[in-house]
């Protein structure tokens, strides 16, 4: 049976596993797009190929890049409810609800197990809108606004602190209005920290989760759900207590489901060589002819412009 590969292409980060004939899922990393999600899978492909010298795999491709991919390499695109339907089906079968929050988006998904077939399938959906109060960059935002050392100090203090401040969490710049405005009060640091964590749930609950149902088990993914203050505020917000829990693979949910769902073959080798031969070639867009890079300077970073001596004016 061959192996199977399955590739969640995120805003911020590319999800590489590999699941083997025993059923085994080998996660083979989360690494940063950096703005070239199609280099990230060409370096999953080396890693898989490093790893297992395995020539021929089935290949599924799920999130923002996945048609591009079919197109270069033929593996297989799939939808991310689809995804998201499998892995929960193979993994955590008594599941019944996800809530996902990654970097930019935000998705409910209710599930129903197909009479006929036995499949999970999606019930009901909202898949997000553009709102950034409500997702990881945003958190990643007010860590540095708030001045803390990383988000993990930044999620501790608020999972810590007993009384939250109050926020309004509709709009990421009505929230900095807020900020500011608590900290002319004199308003604690920790307190708007709490305050930033409840209100992104209560955006979610209201923006996301509005009239929908929540039928347990519920699982909440992606990489917000690794903040323990998100966890405890947004199961409050949304009434569910300890019904909604953190499962194994939170972050790779997808890209399991993408290589369960994945029926295309591909051969290793032949994927990697079309991979780096299209990243050699000069950017184009419809109806202009091909980008090329003419120039590249390196800037000084401000600090080392502020070491250099003033120059003498002549």
């Amino acid at each position: 049976m061959a192996l199977r590969i399955g590739f969640d292409i995120g805003s911020d980060t590319v999800k590489t596993v590999a699941l083997q004939s025993d059923g085994r899922i080998e996660e083979l990393g989360v690494i940063s797009v950096n703005g070239q999600p199609i280099r990230r899978v060409m370096e999953g492909l080396k890693k898989v190929l490093e790893l297992h010298g395995s020539q021929i795999v089935v290949c599924g491709v799920t999130g923002a890049g996945a048609a591009a991919l079919r197109d270069l390499i033929g593996a297989d695109a799939i939808h991310e409810p689809n995804a998201l339907a499998a892995a929960i089906d193979r993994l955590y079968p008594e599941v019944r609800t996800v809530i996902e929050m990654g970097r930019e988006a935000q998705k409910y998904l209710l599930f129903e197990r197909d009479p006929l077939s036995g499949r999970l399938l999606v019930e009901d959906s909202n898949l997000g809108n553009k709102c950034a109060s409500g997702s990881g960059s945003f958190l990643d935002h007010m860590v540095k606004r708030l001045n803390y050392p990383s988000i993990e100090d930044f999620a501790q203090v608020a999972l810590e602190t007993q009384s939250p401040a109050s926020l309004s969490g509709r709009c990421a710049v009505f929230t900095e209005s807020d900020i500011t405005h608590l900290y002319q009060k004199g308003t604690p640091r920790d307190r708007i920290a709490a305050g930033i964590h409840q209100a992104i749930s209560r955006n979610y609950r209201s923006a996301i989760a509005r009239g929908k149902e929540f039928r347990d088990k519920v699982a909440f993914i992606g990489g917000v759900s690794e903040n323990p203050a998100v966890v405890k505020y947004l199961s409050a917000e949304l009434g569910i207590g300890a019904r909604m829990f953190v499962p194994e693979h939170n972050r790779t949910m997808g890209a399991i489901g993408a290589a369960i769902r994945a029926e295309a073959a591909i051969d290793l080798q032949t994927a990697i060589e079309s991979l780096e031969e299209y990243l050699k070639k000069p950017l184009e867009y419809p109806g202009c002819k091909p980008i090329k890079m003419e120039l590249s300077v390196i800037m000084p970073r401000l600090e080392e412009q502020s070491a250099q001596p003033p120059t003498p004016n002549p």
